[in-house]
Formats: C-alpha cells, sequence, structure tokens
C-alpha cells in the first residue's frame, strides 16, 4: 500500500514538472525558458519598434506643424505687404490726382487770365484813337481790300462787316497798313485775319491777307 502511494505521488510529481514543457510546445524545461526568452526579446523590440515609430510619427506632425506656421505666418506677411502696398498706391494716387487737379486748376486760371489779358487787350486797342482802321473810311477800303481778293464765283464769301477791328500797323507816309479783324461773310460764316496794304516797287498798292487770331 505504501509502496502504491509513492509511486502515484512520484507520478504526480513528473507530471507536473513536464506539463508546462509540452505546454509551451518544447520538450524542456530549458527549451521554454528560451522560447520565452525569445518571445520577450521579440516584445522588447517590437515596444521599441513602435516607440521609435511614435517617435518618428510625432517628428514628422513637429515638422508638419512647424511648416504650417511657417506658411501661415509667410502669408501674414505677404497679406501685410499687399495691404500697405495697395494703401501706398491709393495714397499716391489722391495725391498725383490732387497734384493733376491742382495743376489743372492753376492752368485754367492762366487761361483764363490770358482769353481775359487778350480781350481788354483788344478792347483797349478797337477803343484806342490811334485805331486808325477803325476809321469808317479806312474800314470801308479794309473790306473792299479783302474783297478784292476773293475769287470771281465765290460771292457767298464775300465781307460785308468786321467784328473788333483793330490797327495793327499804319504808317500813312509810307502808305503802308495793316488791319486786325473778324471778317463777317455774305455766307454768314466769321474769319479772323489781317489785311496787309503796302506799296509795290511801282508804288501801287497790293495787299495780303494772313488769317491769324489773336
Amino acid at each position: 500500500m505504501r509502496s502504491l502511494l509513492a509511486a502515484t505521488l512520484l507520478a504526480a510529481t513528473v507530471f507536473v514538472s513536464v506539463e508546462p514543457a509540452h505546454a509551451q510546445g518544447c520538450l524542456t524545461a530549458e527549451a521554454c525558458r528560451a522560447i520565452r526568452m525569445q518571445q520577450q526579446a521579440a516584445q522588447e523590440q517590437a515596444a521599441a519598434n513602435a516607440q521609435q515609430q511614435a517617435a518618428v510619427a510625432a517628428q514628422q506632425r513637429h515638422r508638419a506643424e512647424a511648416e504650417r506656421r511657417r506658411a501661415t505666418e509667410q502669408q501674414r506677411v505677404a497679406d501685410e505687404n499687399a495691404r500697405i502696398d495697395a494703401q501706398t498706391k491709393a495714397v499716391a494716387l489722391i495725391e498725383a490726382q490732387a497734384r493733376a487737379n491742382a495743376a489743372q486748376q492753376e492752368a485754367d486760371a492762366r487761361a483764363a487770365l490770358t482769353e481775359e489779358t487778350r480781350i481788354a487787350n483788344l478792347r483797349a486797342a478797337e477803343e484806342s484813337p490811334d485805331n486808325y482802321c477803325k476809321e469808317p473810311s479806312t474800314a470801308g477800303e479794309v473790306i473792299r481790300y479783302y474783297n478784292s481778293l476773293v475769287r470771281a464765283g465765290d460771292a457767298a464769301f464775300t465781307a460785308v462787316d468786321i467784328e473788333h477791328l483793330i490797327t495793327e500797323q499804319f504808317d500813312a507816309k509810307a502808305k503802308t497798313m495793316s488791319c486786325h479783324g473778324t471778317f463777317v461773310l455774305t455766307n454768314g460764316s466769321r474769319r479772323d485775319g489781317s489785311i496787309i496794304a503796302r506799296p509795290n516797287v511801282a508804288g501801287a498798292i497790293i495787299f495780303t491777307f494772313h488769317q491769324t487770331q489773336y
């Protein structure tokens, strides 16, 4: 009886010692330890690989974020520069327009003054006591001189009156005269110019017309 119980206990002990080796698919405890060490090493390597991949991913995310921030800052600077440039151009355009307006106003003022001066000078010349051309007899001769230059058949272009008739030059002794005015023609049109009378080499008076405007 005692021998049977001892044999049973011995068999159970062997079974307990051998079971883990069979469960691990290995024949001996040493082989199981080797397998477990390989598995542990593989797990540690996998963990290290995962940690390395996580570090690389984190570094890539950091670089991507840095690039995004850099691009955002570049865009902000570009937008600010564009805004400043547009504002500068707008101010320059306003200033240029103001200068152009001032220059135009100055030019208009000069033109108006020139026109006023011209009219005043013409009026003074027309009303001058030395305006020999406006004397009725002389004015009649000027009209006749002008019409003598009109070609035959151009009756519509003959003068019937002279407005603003002034004396440009008059020398009775030398028989020279220059009278300027606006010749009113038969057809209703007007022609500005000067009739110039002077003697030729034979002493005969000749006439020329120069279309000019004061």
